[in-house]
C-alpha cells in the first residue's frame, strides 16, 4: 500500500488542479493530507448551458458562448498544494529532529522570487527551498545556486521540471511525497531531513574550502602585481574568501542582473541576549592607484546600492539589519571620506561605512584556516567578534557626529579579532603564526 499511496500523493502534489474527486475517490487519504496541512481543498461547481450544452466551472450564470442560462450539474472538491501548510509541516519535522530554524527569506534569481527556509545544523547554515509548480526552479536558477555555493536542500512535491538538472547540479533533493508517505505510515526516520542537510553542508563546505585556497593564492599575486590583474577577478576571489567563512555569502555584481554591489553576507549568531541577524554588503575597487579615487557619480551609485537593498522586498523578507557598507580595495583610504560623507547623510540608514584593505580578507582567510576547528566549535562567538570588528568594536551602531566617519580595517585588525575571540571562549589553542608571517612578508 505504501508504494501505491506514495504514487497517489505524488500525483496530487504534482498537479492538484487535474485531480478530480469523482475519478479519484480516495477521500480518506486526501483528508489525511488536509489534516497534515499539505493540501487544502476548494469546492468546484460545474455548470452546463441549457441551450448549447457547453460546460463552465466559473462562477457565472450566463453562457459565454451563446448567452443561454447555466445550470449546476456537478459539485466536487479539488485539492491544491498549500505552500504555507507544507512550510509548517517541514518546520514541525525540523523541530522534532532538533534542527534550529532561523528564518524565512526570499531571493530574486533572474527576476523570479524564490522562498527559502534557513536552518542551522551542527553549526552550519543551510537553506531549504520548496520547489512548487508555481515557482519551479529553472535551469538558470539551478546553475545560479550551484555557482553561488550557498548550501541548499530542495524539497520537490512530486515530479517536477528539470529534475535531472537538480540531481546533477545540487548536492541533495528530497521527495515531499515520500516524506509524507513515511510520516503517515509512522516510519519516518528520526534524522530524515537532518541527514540530507548535513550532506548538503558537507559537500558545499569542501568545495568552498578548495575555492578559497585558490582565491587566496590568486589574491597574493594580484596585490603584488596590480598592473596584471583586473577588477572582475578581484570580485570573484573576494567572494570565494568570504564564502568559506560565511557560507550564505551571495555574489551579486557581475553575476546578477541590475544595479547592485558585488556581494552580500549575513552574520547570524546567538548571545545571552538572543539571536542577532546582522548583514553587510560590499563593493570592490581594484586599482593601480595608491589611494582610492571615486568620482561623484560613483559615490552616488554606492548610496543607491544601500537604498535599493533596504527598500527591496527580498531584504524586507528577512530578519536582518544592514549594518555596514564595505568598500574593499588594494589602495589606501585617501578618498574614503567622500564615500563616508555620502552614506552618512542618508536618512533611512544608520549603518556604518567601512573601508577594508585587501589585506583584511586575506589575513582573515589565513586566521580562519589556522583555527578552523576551534572556530567551528565556537562559531557564534567568532561571528559576534567579526561583527564587532566590522562595526568599530561595538555590537550596536551609535550616532555619528562626524559625517566623514568610517571604520577602517586592515590585516592588523584580524589579529585583534582573533585575540578577542580567544579571550571570550573557554577552549584554548589559538594559532596565529601564519597570520603574523603574512603580515610580515606581504604587508610590511
Amino acid at each position: 500500500m505504501t508504494g501505491d499511496r506514495e504514487s497517489f500523493i505524488a500525483s496530487i502534489l504534482k498537479n492538484p488542479s487535474e485531480y478530480d474527486s469523482r475519478r479519484f475517490p480516495n477521500q480518506d487519504l486526501t483528508e489525511k493530507l488536509e489534516k497534515l496541512g499539505i493540501i487544502d481543498r476548494r469546492t468546484v461547481i460545474q455548470k452546463k448551458c441549457v441551450d448549447c450544452g457547453k460546460k463552465d466551472n466559473r462562477p457565472l450564470d450566463e453562457c459565454q458562448s451563446c448567452g443561454g442560462n447555466l445550470q449546476e450539474v456537478a459539485r466536487y472538491r479539488v485539492p491544491r498544494t498549500s505552500k504555507p501548510g507544507v512550510r509548517e509541516f517541514i518546520k514541525g519535522i525540523l523541530k522534532r529532529e532538533n534542527i534550529e530554524y532561523l528564518s524565512k527569506h526570499t531571493e530574486k534569481i533572474f527576476q523570479t522570487e524564490y522562498e527559502f527556509l534557513r536552518v542551522r545544523v551542527q553549526g552550519k547554515e543551510v537553506d531549504i527551498h520548496l520547489n512548487t509548480r508555481d515557482v519551479n526552479l529553472t535551469e538558470n536558477a539551478v546553475e545560479h545556486l550551484q555557482k553561488s555555493l550557498n548550501p541548499v536542500l530542495v524539497v520537490n512535491p512530486g515530479e517536477v521540471k528539470n529534475m535531472h538538472l537538480m540531481d546533477e547540479g545540487l548536492a541533495s533533493t528530497l521527495d515531499l511525497a515520500e516524506l509524507v508517505d513515511l510520516e503517515l505510515a509512522g516510519d519516518l526516520p528520526k534524522d530524515y531531513i537532518g541527514k540530507e542537510l548535513e550532506k548538503v553542508a558537507r559537500s558545499t563546505e569542501e568545495l568552498a574550502s578548495s575555492n578559497a585556497r585558490t582565491a587566496f593564492g590568486n589574491m597574493l599575486e594580484m596585490v603584488s602585481d596590480p598592473d596584471s590583474s583586473d577588477s572582475i577577478q578581484f570580485e570573484q576571489e573576494l567572494f570565494h574568501i568570504f564564502n568559506q567563512i560565511i557560507p550564505n555569502t551571495q555574489q551579486w555584481g557581475s553575476k546578477r542582473q541590475g544595479n547592485v554591489p558585488d556581494g552580500f553576507s549575513e552574520l547570524i549568531f546567538d548571545t545571552h541576549q538572543g539571536t542577532y541577524f546582522r548583514s553587510f554588503t560590499y563593493d570592490s575597487k581594484f586599482t593601480e592607484d595608491v589611494d582610492l579615487k571615486l568620482d561623484t557619480d560613483e559615490t552616488r551609485r554606492l548610496r543607491g546600492y544601500v537604498h535599493r537593498i533596504i527598500g527591496s522586498e527580498e531584504f524586507k523578507s528577512t530578519k536582518s539589519e544592514l549594518g555596514q557598507f564595505i568598500v574593499i580595495t588594494n589602495a589606501g583610504d585617501g578618498g574614503m571620506n567622500v564615500v563616508a560623507k555620502r552614506l552618512n547623510r542618508m536618512q533611512k540608514w544608520n549603518g556604518y561605512p567601512v573601508f577594508m584593505h585587501a589585506s583584511f580578507p586575506m589575513a582573515l582567510h589565513v586566521a580562519y584556516n589556522e583555527n578552523v576547528k576551534l572556530i567551528r566549535n565556537n562559531l557564534d562567538e567568532f561571528y559576534e567578534q567579526l561583527y564587532r570588528i566590522l562595526n568599530g568594536g561595538k555590537l550596536y551602531q551609535t550616532e555619528k557626529e562626524d559625517l566623514e566617519f568610517y571604520v577602517s580595517l586592515n590585516d592588523e585588525d584580524v589579529e585583534t579579532l582573533m585575540r578577542n575571540f580567544s579571550e571570550n571562549i573557554s577552549e584554548s589553542g589559538l594559532e596565529i603564526n601564519e597570520l603574523r608571517e603574512l603580515e610580515k612578508d606581504i604587508f610590511p
